[in-house]
């Protein structure tokens, strides 16, 4: 396994996994599966991922915004809205949009969070309890379990995409 592992690293395969699994990862490297077995084919892929999810929550954010215009039948003029709803939507706009930078900054933050999966054991439990949080990974007990749950909620990850 130590020897399969090197051989990994030295090639900047993804280290993490059983052995069937290395080897599996290994063999697929050969064929020419780099976005799949390399780290950073896998790190390509959780942008790409996380990319997709962000184009969801604006558009969804942009058919909220449509949504909450006021118009009126066809052919008839909008009415005017009063002083008291042009100051309400303006605090709901400033909301929004405080809510939005909160949710990028909070975003950047996890962006440059996302754990070293070859390196597990250097983060403390805090850190790991959050990112199975985070991700609605099941895991409790020791940092080594938890650790262990990651691991295999990663390796589940990646073969669901294969």
């Amino acid at each position: 396994m130590e020897e399969l592992k090197e051989f990994a690293k030295d090639n900047e395969l993804l280290v993490s996994g059983s052995k069937k699994e290395l080897i599996k990862r290994i063999l697929a490297w050969f064929e020419g599966d780099k976005e799949n077995t390399t780290v950073e084919g896998y790190k390509e892929k959780l942008a790409a991922k996380k990319e997709k999810t962000e184009a969801k929550k604006e558009k969804k954010e942009q058919s909220k915004k449509k949504g909450t215009k006021k118009s009126g039948d066809e052919g008839e003029k909008a009415a005017k809205p009063t002083k008291k709803e042009t100051a309400a939507a303006a605090k709901k706009e400033a909301a929004a949009a405080a809510a939005a930078k909160k949710e990028e900054a909070k975003a950047n933050a996890e962006e440059e969070e996302e754990l070293d999966l070859d390196n597990l054991n250097n983060y403390d439990l805090a850190k790991l309890k959050k990112y199975c949080a985070d991700e609605n990974i099941t895991a409790s007990g020791t940092k080594k379990q938890i650790i262990e749950a990651i691991l295999a909620y990663n390796n589940a990850e990646e073969e669901g995409e294969q």
